[in-house]
């Protein structure tokens, strides 16, 4: 009676309601589950949930979530260690959703496995990020913004980049930095494969590749850019202890515009990515209100104080 069934009147509606509140009535979701196949839940699903990326996309499936009655639950593949392991659990839980960063699966054969275990039944999954998973998607475009911001950053004087990478194999990464050289190649700048060092999606991972990058000096590197905006953030620490100046000695970008990117000194050329609305039209989507896809502000290239007009 609690599920607003037509053939229950309103009066013994209120009584039920009534009774149930008195009692601390809730919902048994493993009863709803059997009876429906689904439960109210949507699952989040992250490589990382301290990385402002995930966050952001999180965000916007909470309010989408809270706006349409249902529970988020967030796991995170980084901390269990076991990218499939976690997506198993997540399925015994029948969640009416999925939302599913393509960045959380990494090799190849862990993606396919992984295609194999949401296929297998239960409630719908939805991608933001890449389209390389068979499955209705949110796209981000950040192959394009990549080169976007690469043919930007040569507008503004920078000829000789090096970049900061995430490990191979790493589908949303892999897209960003093939955008990035592509974009430099279309403004009639090479990107050279040695110029590029790899790290962990994190703060420590970009000041590690930087420190290795600034062995024996820039010579001649003019640019730095980091594949997101935390490696950004670590890069400009490891060009400091080296007794250099961001923006100053050598310009350098991220990718993605997380709220730290305006609090550094100087602000952080990157990418906007909106990320908030991506998780946001991900529930829609589910919910069948925009099965042609996600209409959400395409990405934008903030250029800032850490790359400022070179002669």
């Amino acid at each position: 009676m609690l599920n607003d069934d037509p053939r229950v009147g309103a009066e013994l509606r209120e009584r039920v309601t009534q009774a149930a509140l008195s009692l601390r009535y809730t919902a048994n979701l493993t009863a709803l589950a059997m009876k429906s196949g689904t439960t109210q839940v949507i699952a989040v699903i992250a490589n990382d949930i301290r990385d402002p990326y995930f966050a952001a996309i999180t965000r916007g499936v909470m309010d989408a979530a809270e706006e349409t009655g249902l529970t988020v639950t967030l796991a995170s593949s980084l901390i269990a260690g076991d990218d499939l392991a976690v997506l198993r659990e997540v399925k015994t839980l029948r969640p009416r959703l999925i939302v599913l960063s393509a960045t959380s699966f990494h090799a190849e054969p862990t993606r396919s496995a992984a295609i194999r275990i949401l296929q297998q039944g239960g409630g719908a999954v939805v991608v933001v990020g890449s389209e390389s998973m068979p499955f209705p998607t949110v796209r981000l475009f950040e192959r394009a913004a990549a080169g976007e911001l690469a043919e930007a950053l040569v507008r503004q004087g920078y000829r000789q980049p090096a970049v900061i990478a995430g490990p191979r194999g790493h589908v949303g990464g892999d897209a960003r930095l093939d955008g990035f050289h592509q974009g430099m190649w279309k403004a009639g700048v090479a990107v050279a494969d040695a110029r590029v060092f790899r790290g962990d999606y994190s703060r420590d991972g970009g000041f590690a590749a930087a420190r290795r990058l600034l062995v024996g000096g820039l010579r001649d590197v003019d640019l730095i850019w980091a594949a997101n905006d935390r490696m950004a953030i670590g890069a400009m620490a490891a060009i400091r202890e080296a007794g250099l100046t961001p923006g100053v000695d050598v310009g350098i970008a991220g990718f993605d515009d997380i709220d730290a990117a305006l609090d550094m000194s100087p602000t952080l050329t990157t990418v906007h990515l909106a990320l908030h609305e991506a998780g946001y039209a991900a529930v829609r989507i589910a919910a069948g209100h925009d099965l042609a896809g996600a209409h959400i502000p395409a990405p934008e290239v903030r250029l800032r104080g850490t790359t400022p007009r070179r002669a």
